[in-house]
């Protein structure tokens, strides 16, 4: 009897279906490397610019520069058939009379004080044919080399075409401090009737063309260097008008 650990043992059968080749599994030779190279390049999508519209752009700015020279050539025609029809001049104002009855001088504890009375007569013209003015809110101003010798305000008043007005003014200052040698040199010239002043007129005026009125705007008359004795002697001198920063003659 033979040695039951000595008799061989025969293999385990395979399990079914171990023997068939997976069709599912990839083998050595079915698979296939591959390389970026062999994908086809991707379109590139051009980029559409927007582009302005030249032509209508041009087109609004011609019709924007004729329209406004078109307005302007049409204001600057009114302008001048106006001119043409009015002949507009600016008012004349001359001094017709000036007087100083007093010019005083009083020290009292080492200072100085002014007293003066000053008359001036005022000759308003209005040479327009077809247009007046009328003056509000009138202040004069009445100086000699810087000293202040008056102020005084003047009733309003109108003027119509081809008007005179003589306008009156009666000024003056009661114990104004001044420099005591300024006082002095002024006194002397009032004693030799050479002394000269400075007027200026400051008012808001008005135009009006029949029943037709303007907004008051700023007038300012300049009336420099006034002799009292030429003025004495007949002389009228004539005032400058200033009208927003210009001087006229």
């Amino acid at each position: 009897m033979e040695d039951p650990a000595k008799i061989p043992i025969p293999p385990l059968p395979r399990p079914p279906g171990r023997d068939r080749p997976n069709p599912a599994a990839p083998t050595t030779n079915n698979r296939r490397r591959v390389s970026f190279s062999e994908f086809p390049p991707i379109p590139k999508t051009p980029i559409k610019r927007q582009r302005r519209p030249c032509c209508s752009t041009c087109k609004c700015c011609m019709w924007t520069f004729f329209f406004f020279f078109s307005l302007l050539l049409f204001f600057t025609l009114i302008g001048s058939l106006l001119y043409a029809w009015a002949r507009p001049m600016l008012p004349e104002f001359r001094v017709e009379r000036l007087s100083v009855p007093k010019f005083e001088l009083v020290t009292n504890s080492h200072q100085t004080y002014l007293k003066t009375e000053v008359h001036l007569f005022f000759e308003a013209s209005n040479k327009n044919d077809k247009i007046g003015f009328s003056y509000d809110d009138i202040r004069v101003f009445v100086s000699s080399e810087d000293v202040n010798l008056g102020r005084e305000s003047v009733p309003a008043f109108a003027q119509g075409p081809n008007n005179v007005t003589i306008v009156k003014i009666r000024s003056g200052v009661s114990n104004s401090l001044v420099d005591n040698g300024e006082g002095k040199r002024l006194k002397k010239k009032f004693e030799k009737k050479d002394l000269v002043l400075d007027v200026e007129l400051r008012a808001a005026v008005r135009i009006f063309v029949g029943k037709w009125i303007s907004n008051r705007f700023p007038i300012t008359l300049l009336c420099e260097d006034i002799h009292l004795s030429k003025v004495a002697a007949g002389f009228e001198p004539v005032c400058h008008v200033s009208l927003m920063g210009i001087i006229f003659n």
